[in-house]
């Protein structure tokens, strides 16, 4: 992997002022557009794609770069550690589901695939978004389940492993851990199509939860006589989304601090939020599996509708029929018909303006809404982009405002 190190330092500041060079010029030929151009979004309180980039964008950048300076302590020695475990659970593993594959190559999804279901002759539960029968470490343990074979566990957890060992562990402390004992990532403020920040080198944005016992963000530290303050928004987009599309049921909801997945599973199920939630709370109960599933279900109804996924996609990760999640989406927009106005009213503004306009005033283009498009899978994606980038960037934004203004008041108190 190249990174700056490699090149002539020279060579790097000349490269350095050409861009900062080109960009000013840029910027300079561009804002009286960008002064011009007013948000077609009413109440927007950032009134031009100018003070976006006044107001939130720089701010925000300045936050990102001291995150990159100051970086973050990785424990080298708690990463040896992990990887002699891992290396000692690939071992027992490989034992228990080598003698069931013979010589197949469990990192071959084809090969693993013709085992599973071809010579084996055991059923697809779920496929891929190219139509192929999935072998992902979730897959097959529902087939372990399904099917009584108790070795897929074993080989689930061991891709499970794999791949948690070659991103977060394998050669990650030669290729980014500094000489100062630190991780300085690249953090990219325009690194998704809905605005919200994306890492590389590493991508610190996606660290995996705990599993399998193992805690890998137990590498990730701080200094002696520091702590890590975490501070998150509770269900942040679905709070967005509510006060954007107005719905009555969903803010009243929200507002008397109930849980909004929950909530929308007992109007969905027509269960009360009551029972349900008791439920919820007690794993003993003979209707917590019941439960638990159409929580989740209606959780990923909600989130389909935030991100923008379909029907299948939604089938294919909670193990129902196409018909089944087609029949849960029209429930839930018929218990919250703002949500549908909402959807219906973005689809037409992304149709005649070819963009959607967040409520602080950043524009997201959408090409693929032409007519001349409609009926092609680019009208369909451009639609559902146009739905969810308005929640996922406003929802962002709203972050990267309070962590700038937060950036700004630690400072003094020497915390970074």
């Amino acid at each position: 992997m190249s990174s700056y190190a490699d090149f002539n330092v020279d060579e790097l500041h000349l490269y350095a002022g050409i861009d900062t060079y080109v960009t000013s010029r840029l910027l300079k030929a561009l804002q009286p557009e960008m002064i011009k151009q007013e948000s077609l979004a009413e109440g927007t309180p950032l009134k031009s794609v100018m003070k976006v980039y006044e107001e939130l964008v720089t701010p925000a950048f300045e936050f990102i770069l001291d995150m990159e300076l100051t970086g973050i302590l990785y424990d080298v020695q708690q990463n040896l550690e992990f990887k002699k475990q891992f290396q000692e659970d690939f071992g027992r593993l490989e034992e228990i589901f080598k003698p069931q594959i013979g010589s197949t190559n469990v990192h071959s999804d084809e090969q693993l695939s013709n085992l599973l279901f071809k010579v084996m002759n055991l059923p697809v539960l779920v496929r891929t978004s190219k139509n192929a029968p999935a072998t992902d470490g979730d897959t097959l343990k529902l087939l372990a389940n399904q099917t009584g074979h108790a070795w897929l566990n074993d080989l689930a957890k061991y891709k499970d492993l794999t791949h948690a060992y070659n991103t977060f562990l394998g050669t990650y402390v030669e290729d980014f851990v500094k000489p100062d004992g630190r991780i300085h990532p690249t953090y990219n403020l325009h690194g998704t199509s809905g605005f919200r920040i994306s890492g590389e080198y590493p991508n610190l944005t996606q660290l995996p939860r705990a599993k399998y016992g193992y805690n890998i963000r137990k590498c990730y530290t701080v200094p002696d006589g520091y702590v890590f303050l975490a501070l998150d928004y509770s269900s942040a987009e679905v709070k967005v989304l509510a006060n954007i599309c107005r719905d009555e049921k969903l803010l009243e909801a929200l507002a008397a601090g109930l849980d909004p997945h929950t909530f929308s599973a007992s109007k969905i199920f027509k269960i009360p939020y009551e029972e349900l939630a008791a439920v919820l709370a007690d794993d003993s109960h003979p209707l917590y599996k019941e439960y638990k599933n159409k929580r989740q279900l209606a959780k990923a109804v909600t989130f389909g509708i935030l991100y923008g996924s379909t029907a299948r996609g939604i089938a294919e990760k909670n193990n129902v029929t196409q018909t089944e999640a087609e029949s849960f989406i029209a429930m839930y927009l018929d218990e919250f018909p703002g949500i549908r106005k909402y959807v219906s009213k973005t689809h037409m503004e992304a149709i005649q303006n070819k963009f959607v306009v967040t409520p602080f005033g950043r524009r997201k283009r959408q090409w693929g809404a032409d007519l001349l498009f409609k009926g092609t899978a680019a009208w369909g994606a451009s639609l559902r982009n146009s739905q969810n980038s308005v929640i996922q960037s406003t929802a962002s934004d709203i972050g990267l405002m309070a962590f700038s203004e937060l950036n700004k008041r630690i400072k003094h108190l020497g915390a970074r």
